[in-house]
């Protein structure tokens, strides 16, 4: 009886619990087909992709290399440069990089029209209208190269007369040396009092450093009337 019964009734194939039924083997079949049919699609459109942007991405990423190196902007390092965007063409700049480009280039036009004395200078000029050794000591001072401004600076301090804006005279105040140098004081006695100490007062030539100090951080800018604008 149990052999009749085994043969009229076999027992199923023993399948593991996580291997899927052929049912569901049948209906994944053609679902792979698709992936891997969209798959290659996907391949063949970024190949063609990839070959008509080769020579874009290839001067984008030069063009920030070289802008990182330079120190300049795509719109000094690259005029006439040939490459795989052309011979002697520049290569595409998207509107928002060339609105970028002109606003710095106006910030830096008129930043030209309001400092005007804030570019290079001869150093032979230097030396003659201030000699070897307060040039060697205004050098220590900015740490780099005098500029026109750092020249007109010293110039005006040594005539002993200049203009000063700033928060408590915002529409500009002329002063004499011997003036602002008891200003200055008188500050210094002030606090010295708040704090109950006794005062260290300067002199002419403390001050004319403790501006030039100011001067090179940034704290001090000279305008192009001459005018000393503190902030």
């Amino acid at each position: 009886m149990r052999e009749l019964s085994r043969r009229a009734f076999p027992e199923p194939d023993v399948v593991a619990d996580d291997a899927p039924a052929p049912i569901e083997q049948a209906r994944a079949q053609p679902r792979r087909q698709a992936v891997a049919t969209e798959a290659a699609a996907l391949r063949r459109a970024r190949g063609r992709r990839l070959v008509v942007g080769r020579s874009r991405s290839a001067w984008g990423r030069r063009r920030d290399r070289l802008s990182e190196v330079s120190g300049f902007g795509p719109e000094r390092c690259f005029t006439s440069t040939p490459g795989a965007a052309g011979r002697g063409r520049r290569p595409p700049v998207s509107k928002k990089k060339k609105a970028a480009i002109r606003r710095r280039q106006a910030k830096q036009r008129s930043f030209q029209v309001r400092y005007p004395h804030y570019v290079a200078c001869r150093p032979e000029e230097i030396l003659r209208e201030l000699g070897a050794q307060r040039t060697s000591e205004l050098e220590k001072i900015y740490r780099a190269p005098l500029q026109k401004a750092d020249l007109e600076l010293e110039k005006l301090l040594r005539a002993g007369r200049f203009t000063v804006v700033d928060s408590a005279h915002p529409e500009g105040r002329t002063w004499t040396m011997d003036e602002y140098l008891a200003s200055w004081n008188e500050d210094l006695a002030q606090d010295a009092r708040r704090n109950h100490e006794e005062p260290d007062f300067m002199d002419a030539a403390e001050l004319m450093e403790i501006l030039h100090h100011n001067h090179a951080v940034g704290a001090l800018w000279l305008t192009g009337d001459l005018t000393f604008h503190r902030s």
